[in-house]
């Protein structure tokens, strides 16, 4: 290969790979993932098309305990509307700019957090359940056996099961 072709196709590779990678970016095609710590919270999430992906949205955390990924997912919604903000009152004409106020709006109107807390339930709660379980376990016993003595037993439980669900 003569030394101008060379120069002609390495400039021509190079060429092609900046606007390559130009065009990548603006149109966002490639998948890209964030680590944002907000807050106390290490918020993680992809985004693709410009568009943030809300299966992704504090991924890391899913393992954790309830209470821990939904205080994440929280965290997030508040940092997508955050960001959203700043980026609308601070205007740019930059693509990029653009781009990104409009992921971060959109995120922040459509994400839905995973509102969840662990509770110990209430004296009267736990004797609901409780009641709900005696019913059930001898409706099953009184399936299974078809002995009367069962189903005066299963009778009653289901009783009290109702008046307690209805009185409270």
């Amino acid at each position: 290969m003569d030394p101008i072709a060379i120069v002609f196709s390495s400039f021509l590779n190079s060429m092609s790979s900046s606007i390559h990678g130009h065009m990548t970016d603006m149109l966002g095609t490639e998948l890209q993932a964030q680590i944002v710590e907000y807050h106390g919270h290490r918020v993680d999430y992809q985004y693709q098309l410009w568009k943030i992906k809300a299966e992704t949205v504090c991924a890391s955390s899913k393992q954790d305990m309830v209470d821990r990924h939904s205080q994440c997912t929280i965290a997030a919604k508040d940092m997508f509307s955050e960001t959203c903000n700043h980026l609308e009152q601070n205007p740019q004409n930059h693509w990029k700019h653009i781009k990104l106020k409009n992921m971060y709006c959109s995120a922040a109107a459509s994400y839905q957090p995973t509102i969840a807390s662990i509770s110990k339930p209430s004296d009267r709660e736990a004797e609901l359940w409780d009641a709900k379980q005696k019913c059930s376990l001898l409706t099953l016993e009184a399936r299974n056996t078809g002995l009367p003595a069962t189903e005066k037993q299963r009778q009653q439980a289901c009783n009290e099961y109702k008046q307690l669900r209805n009185h409270p």
